[in-house]
């Protein structure tokens, strides 16, 4: 059963949406702004959870640092090349341990061709940069085929990172779970500033449990700072499952 915060989230809204046919279920809730280019992040339907939270600890010189271009990890953001495989060992080492930091190149475009799924991170940090995480022409729209996926981690902070689902280079044949961007099961306390999700082939941004009925395991204390996303397929964001999600100056 869900608290109060879990009912709030799920039941709040319910735009019409084009690609559900007449009424949008709750599992494509919250924003329908892809013909407007856009997203509004409704502000002020929950007052309640302006909560104070732990400030993210931005600083690089707090973490142990690396960069994704980095011979061990070898990834080239040069718009061309596929840094999936690169981008994986640089997100395993992400995880290997607490206060460890990620940076990009500054403005790099990384393609991609699968998923780049982080689990069980914790104190950790990716400072994009300004890079673009973009998927490859034709990368394939199907199940598991999301570009940047979060579950279970805690105390994250991401700032100045953008993904590009490539929406004009893939074929889309119907909304499925290929989203841009996934915050996931048992994620804690994460921070996003500066971060966009563009030109997604599903959704742009997803905030979901897989376990929805176990309270213990929705996104909790999640908090969008400046961020945007644009030229969504179906929602720029579907806020399906979590607890105390905020919101700060997005566009």
């Amino acid at each position: 059963m869900h608290n109060e915060d879990d009912k709030i989230d799920r039941q709040s809204l319910a735009p019409h949406d084009e690609h559900s046919h007449g009424g949008m279920d709750r599992r494509a809730f919250l924003v329908n702004a892809a013909a407007l280019g856009g997203v509004t992040l409704a502000q002020g339907v929950l007052p309640h959870y302006a909560e104070a939270q732990t400030p993210p600890k931005s600083d690089p010189q707090l973490y142990e640092a690396a960069s994704v271009n980095e011979p061990r990890f070898g990834a080239k953001g040069d718009g061309s090349t596929d840094d999936t495989a690169a981008l994986r060992l640089a997100f395993a080492w992400l995880r290997g341990g607490a206060t460890r930091a990620l940076s990009f190149a500054q403005g790099g475009t990384y393609l991609v061709s699968a998923r780049i799924h982080l689990a069980e991170a914790s104190q950790f940090a990716i400072f994009g940069n300004g890079a673009t995480i973009k998927a490859r022409n034709q990368m394939p729209v199907a199940g598991e085929t999301e570009l940047l996926y979060f579950t279970t981690c805690t105390d994250g902070y991401i700032e100045n990172l953008r993904v590009d689902g490539n929406r004009a280079n893939r074929k889309i044949s119907s909304p499925t779970t290929s989203h841009s961007v996934v915050i996931g099961t048992s994620c804690a306390r994460l921070t996003f500033q500066n971060c966009q999700s563009d030109n997604a082939v599903c959704d742009g941004w997803l905030v979901l449990s897989v376990t929805p009925t176990v309270v213990a395991s929705l996104p909790t204390d999640i908090h969008f700072i400046r961020c945007s996303g644009k030229n969504g397929y179906r929602n720029i964001l579907s806020l399906i499952d979590s607890n105390r999600f905020r919101e700060s100056g997005g566009s």
